[in-house]
């Protein structure tokens, strides 16, 4: 973290700020989009949250290929779904991530009242930009964008923290989702940058999103939606179990492979600076004999991609 305040390197302090910066730009430049348009309804939502991400992907896009070099901007996205087995892990643990966080839902009834009634006023434009659009373009800022970039130069723990963090305060319109966000930022960081493929948190993401919108269909009325987990399993002891089971499994896993990728990615960085060229893809070797190529590279069958 030290080194992201004292540098100015891309990326350090400064260009987080700028991409905080971008974030709200677009955000302002949804609104006008929104206005400008006169639509009403759910297609006005749909097109604004469409409209916000693509001016943000698009400017970042242009800083980014500054701040680095257009050469190697935008490397990787042909990316694909690789290592499917670390796909269904990140879907288990967003799972554990709604368990854990789900009583922190009943401490606000009215702000989960809120997020029952934005769920209400979706109709199929905004549940298929929920599903579809959103995973793909949130993935593609906060965790090939920000999580990539920062772990390449500044370290995988700086790196899901800053991005889980900014995840979580894009979701404080519903304060009750910002604890399952930053959570689920962290899950789905993991997920990116163990497999070093964009896609992989892409899956997981839209699995997330897809589970939310079932659950909602599935609860006819906002009691149903809103009845705490202990009560549909009705066996406290059961409850209990499967709630440590959760914490158990998030805090082992998440632990365990985030100080294992700290350790790889010091690594890749410190044969990056024995003359490495971090932006051309360089293919190392790791001590199990397994080939890693770094985040950036234009795929391949070991290689990942952004």
């Amino acid at each position: 973290m030290k080194g992201l305040f004292a540098e100015t390197r891309y990326p350090c302090f400064f260009d987080v700020l700028v991409y905080v910066l971008l974030f709200l730009v677009s955000a302002v430049a949804s609104a006008a989009a929104v206005v400008y348009l006169n639509m009403e309804g759910d297609i006005l939502l749909a097109v604004g949250y469409v409209v916000m991400f693509a001016v943000l992907l698009g400017l970042s896009a242009i800083y980014r290929a500054v701040r680095r070099s257009s050469r190697s901007c935008g490397k990787g996205v042909k990316g694909r779904i690789r290592g499917p087995k670390m796909a269904l892990v990140g879907v288990v643990l967003m799972i554990a991530v709604q368990i854990v966080t789900e009583p922190l839902a009943g401490l606000d009834a009215a702000a989960e009242r809120d997020y029952y009634d934005m769920l209400s006023q979706m109709g199929t434009a905004m549940v298929l930009t929920s599903i579809i659009v959103a995973p793909i373009a949130e993935e593609l800022f906060f965790r090939a964008i920000l999580t990539g970039d920062i772990a390449r130069k500044r370290g995988v723990m700086t790196a899901v923290l800053i991005s889980s963090t900014f995840f979580a305060l894009s979701h404080i319109g519903h304060w009750a989702q910002v604890a399952p966000a930053f959570l689920g930022g962290v899950v789905l960081a993991y997920i990116y940058l163990v497999t070093r493929s964009v896609w992989n948190a892409v899956f997981v993401h839209m699995v997330n999103n897809l589970a939310s919108q079932l659950y909602f269909l599935y609860s006819p009325t906002f009691e149903d939606f809103a009845r705490p987990l202990s009560q549909v399993i009705g066996i406290k002891w059961i409850y209990n179990a499967v709630y440590v089971a959760a914490c158990l499994l998030l805090a082992t896993v998440l632990t365990v492979g985030l100080a294992r990728l700290s350790r790889r990615y010091r690594r890749d960085a410190e044969l990056t600076e024995f003359g490495q060229d971090d932006d051309a893809g360089s293919t190392i070797v790791s001590k199990e004999g397994l080939e890693d190529t770094y985040i950036g590279n234009d795929g391949g069958e070991n290689g990942g991609g952004i």
